[in-house]
């Protein structure tokens, strides 16, 4: 996915496996990858100074700066389960298990250090990682992200027009760096690989032919969107690691270079511009109702 790869060196004592074939896909061996890590069972230690600290899916973790490292911890109900330590461009890096945890998890790098790492080095690579959904049309990808306001009702019925071959959740946006070749200008959309709520894992890296943003009612269906607007929409809808004070800079330069190479779209709703009643004093119509006056 995306062009990364994956090497992960775990004690042969140590008894894990992949979490399914989506993420195994990464691996490489330990020649020329994108990612290098290592695992060693020990007693976590706790970061040292100031942290940023997160709740997820029933986690809490902290990441922070040590020296010129970067450092996490992950707590369970038992107390600190897992520490990690990554250089600042997240290439390499060593992961500390407590005896417990890998007794119980055979996946060292389980969530939240699978998606951490990916966020990290995605971005460093030009890549953003977007909360939308993507919908194929003859081998192109439609972006949808959602307006401000937008219910999950509304949002069903926009995309109900769209194709069923869709990618929801995460998906990651890579814009090539520009070159003499004309094609090497796109954006390319390529499914989250560690995500498993992915109805379409297996789409593969495809074309990003335009981003539609959803909303509420207006007088026009769909109407382009200014590109400085357009960012600041994107923004909205992008993983950002607020702990990592050179983020903003880079993800704002990312989707300026998103925006400014794909048709932004606004997709609302259309209001009516007449009412309608109905005559009961006319005739009854075949189905038995009266005609509505227009």
């Amino acid at each position: 996915m995306a062009g990364v790869k994956l090497a992960i060196e775990v004690p042969s004592n140590l008894t894990w496996q992949w979490p399914d074939e989506r993420t195994r896909k990464l691996a490489c061996p330990p020649l020329d990858p994108d990612i290098q890590i290592g695992v060693r069972v020990a007693r976590p230690r706790r970061p040292m100074g100031e942290t940023f600290r997160y709740q997820t899916r029933g986690l809490r973790f902290e990441i922070g700066w040590e020296g010129e490292d970067w450092v996490v911890a992950i707590y369970g109900d038992d107390g600190c389960q897992r520490t990690a330590r990554f250089d600042a461009d997240f290439r390499h890096g060593e992961v500390v298990i407590s005896p417990e945890f890998a007794a119980n998890t055979p996946y060292p790098l389980a969530h939240p250090l699978d998606e951490l790492i990916m966020l990290h080095r995605l971005m460093r690579e030009g890549c953003l990682i977007v909360d939308g959904a993507v919908s194929i049309q003859d081998r192109q990808a439609l972006l949808f992200i959602e307006g401000e306001n937008v219910s999950s009702a509304t949002q069903s019925e926009l995309l109900g027009a769209t194709s069923s071959s869709r990618v929801c959740g995460q998906v990651v946006l890579r814009p090539v760096l520009q070159r003499a070749a004309a094609d090497e200008t796109r954006v390319w959309v390529h499914p989250a690989s560690w995500r498993t709520d992915c109805p379409n894992p297996e789409m593969g890296r495809v074309p990003l032919a335009s981003i539609h943003i959803l909303g509420l009612d207006g007088a026009s269906p769909v109407e382009p969107v200014e590109q400085q607007t357009a960012a600041n929409e994107m923004l909205q809808h992008v993983f950002a690691p607020v702990h990592d004070p050179d983020a903003a800079d880079r993800l704002f330069e990312i989707v300026q270079r998103v925006v400014s190479r794909v048709q932004v779209f606004r997709m609302r709703k259309p209001t009516m511009d007449r009412e309608i009643c109905f005559a009961w004093d006319r005739p009854r119509a075949v189905v038995g109702f009266a005609p509505p006056a227009l």
